[in-house]
């Protein structure tokens, strides 16, 4: 209810919302994504909002390198509504991430998958991190966090219990 957010040096509340979507990058709980779609289109829906003036082909170009990344490259052209849950999560990780935002929000990004799934999360997260965007990540699983993340924040009913390194 107050505060301010600013992502290098500038208040985005200033920011209209169409001109922040460039700079963040959102994943939500239970993946936003277009069933009849497919997998490259799905990641060409965030394209189309931070790059308009690239043509259908270069959108296309740049979703299909992003899917590839992320290791999803072989689901470019099946739609979604035929994948797991796993797969949609990293879909929705691979295009919150597409155009290498300074800031990723993760939201409960490691629920409901495999372990297999929660490594190659791992391995997605650490990607978006050597790409040098700050990712912010809500998550319950504090064993998954514990694995990937630098610092932690802890609330218990919208208060601040605990910050700093994860593993104090």
């Amino acid at each position: 209810t107050e505060g301010t957010v600013r992502l290098r040096g500038q208040d985005l509340a200033a920011v209209p919302i169409h001109r922040r979507a460039p700079f963040i990058g959102r994943s939500f709980q239970v993946a936003r994504l277009v069933p009849e779609l497919s997998t490259l289109a799905n990641v060409m829906v965030r394209i189309d909002q931070i790059a308009p003036h690239l043509s259908e082909r270069e959108r296309a170009a740049v979703s299909l390198q992003q899917l590839e990344v992320f290791g999803l490259a072989d689901l470019a052209e099946r739609p979604v509504k035929e994948l797991g849950l796993g797969q949609h999560k990293l879909i929705d990780l691979a295009r919150a991430a597409a155009g290498d935002p300074p800031l990723v929000i993760l939201d409960e990004p490691a629920v409901g998958l495999a372990k297999e799934e929660l490594l190659h999360l791992a391995t997605m997260i650490e990607k978006l991190r050597a790409r040098r965007s700050t990712v912010l990540i809500v998550e319950h699983k504090i064993d998954f966090i514990a694995n990937i993340a630098e610092r932690g924040l802890v609330l218990n009913s919208g208060r601040m219990i605990a910050m700093g390194p994860v593993a104090e």
